[in-house]
């Protein structure tokens, strides 16, 4: 009926004039125009569908509308068939092909072709051969037949790799008609994705991943939201979220059970751990007079690291410090009338060793409003030996916007920028090069440039986390909250 529709009834009076269709059902809808706007979507096609299987399987066809009270909806359903009802078998295979269809009309008409054939079939055969035997034929045979016929997509998730399980309209993947795992994403590796440098199984489902979730595609970083963006075909999410919550425990029961022989297949390695094993963590701080309560309670933040991700099931935590001060300026000499080092740095290393690096460090400096924010991120990102393997998280803790006029209009030494001549741009390019999350924490009473800065940084590394603390001791708490999201 999709090829001809101008030759089809446009009403019960035309059924007679085109008698080629006289033994066809029909249904009317009578609706104002200002209405059919009011009504939810594919709601026309959903109760069509009802109709079709009520009418096959010899039910009442009145009753079946319920529209909205200030909705006005009137049908008719129109037949001429008057032959038996279906018998008790055909009626549970009817059921039972209901069940697995979407009341789409692109799909209608395949169903029902599939229906005439196999209730013809059963009209000839139901003599000779048992109700039991009939129905467990087409439960066995039939029904996986018409439902892998009807399932005809056969693109991928690019993420997980599961199939696409939705029934598509005319035009698949278009912006109304996005590709789906409607029955829930699998877990990545039972799909043979696997971190690049371990050969690890990614234990994930793509609902779990956040926004600026830091990911490696085909050997490119990116953020989750970056990789959504390129791939405008799919819709990622699963709306129902107590059918994902069963998804996800029966991916992961075949996974605790058949997990190692996938793995075996893709020549990767099986893991039940859903968190990376390692985790470079680098605290790039403002060490200028003002910081000294965030620089102490840096400490209790590595410490509460620790705790939370270097257990042994999870894997080791590396740190380091990287503070930095100013540049050696008209307005730069600190009370003793000597420069101080723009930046003094710990390598990656164990907690304790942090620590103890941390306490030599003092509070000191400053002159104008600017510091050196460039040489610290410059420092971290370009020097610190990250492992390649590890989750990297750069925590930049700061007060005061880097030098250069783009950020701020007040007092500065250097208005044309960073002195040593390191560019902004190219350090963020680096950070996000080598999938180093970002993570902004302003402290009390920043400089309002500070905002610019954020603004400014977010169109050349993309999205990231900030936090804003009201004092030092908020650090600890708004450091690990922030940092166990994205993990």
């Amino acid at each position: 009926f999709k090829n001809d529709l101008e030759k089809v009834p446009k009403s019960e009076s035309d059924i007679e004039a085109k008698s080629k269709y006289k033994n066809d059902c029909y249904l009317f809808f009578t609706i104002k125009p200002e209405d059919r706007e009011k009504l939810p979507i594919h709601y026309l096609e959903d109760l069509s569908t009802k109709y079709l299987f009520t009418y096959l399987k010899g039910e009442e066809t009145k009753g079946l509308l319920s529209p909205a009270d200030s909705i006005k909806v009137t049908t008719k359903f129109v037949h001429s068939y008057s032959g038996p009802k279906p018998t008790n078998v055909q009626q549970q295979f009817i059921c039972e092909i209901q069940a697995k269809i979407v009341g789409n009309f692109d799909n209608l008409l395949y169903v029902c072709t599939e229906l005439q054939k196999e209730l013809s079939n059963l009209q000839r055969e139901i003599g000779s051969i048992s109700n039991d035997a009939v129905l467990k034929i087409i439960q066995m045979e039939k029904l996986p037949e018409i439902k892998s016929e009807q399932l005809k997509c056969r693109e991928r998730c690019p993420w997980c790799h599961r199939v696409c399980d939705k029934v598509h309209g005319s035009d698949p993947g278009s912006e109304k008609d996005k590709h789906e795992c409607r029955g829930g994403h699998q877990l990545c590796g039972m799909g043979g994705v696997y971190h690049k440098t371990t050969r690890k199984a990614i234990v994930q489902f793509c609902t779990d991943l956040q926004e600026n979730r830091q990911i490696n595609y085909k050997d490119k970083g990116m953020t989750w939201n970056e990789f959504v963006r390129s791939h405008p075909s799919w819709n990622f999410k699963v709306e129902n979220s107590e059918n994902e919550a069963l998804n996800k425990a029966k991916f992961w029961s075949i996974w605790n059970k058949a997990g190692p022989q996938i793995c075996r297949h893709y020549n990767i390695h099986y893991t039940t751990d859903h968190v990376l094993d390692k985790f470079n963590f680098a605290f790039v701080t403002d060490c200028t007079g003002s910081m000294y309560p965030y620089i102490e309670n840096t400490k209790n933040t590595i410490n509460a690291l620790v705790r939370k991700f270097s257990s042994d099931d999870i894997g080791s935590c590396l740190f380091s410090f990287v503070g930095y001060r100013d540049h050696n300026g008209p307005s730069g000499a600190n009370a003793k009338g000597s420069w101080l080092d723009v930046v003094n740095a710990s390598p990656l290393q164990h907690a304790q060793k942090t620590i103890q690096f941390i306490d030599t460090i003092t509070a000191d400096g400053g002159g104008d409003g600017p510091e050196a924010v460039v040489d610290g991120l410059n420092y971290a990102v370009n020097n610190l030996a990250w492992d390649p393997s590890s989750k990297k998280f750069l925590i930049h803790i700061l007060d005061a916007p880097p030098h250069g006029s783009e950020f701020s209009s007040g007092f500065d030494d250097y208005p044309k920028g960073c002195p040593c001549g390191i560019s902004y741009a190219s350090v963020l390019t680096r950070m996000k090069e080598q999938d180093i999350t970002y993570i902004v924490i302003t402290c009390q009473n920043s400089d309002q440039a500070l905002q610019k800065m954020i603004t400014i940084y977010k169109n050349h590394y993309g999205n990231f986390n900030t936090v804003s603390l009201s004092n030092a001791k908020q650090l600890e708490f708004k450091t690990l909250e922030v940092i166990c999201k994205d993990i």
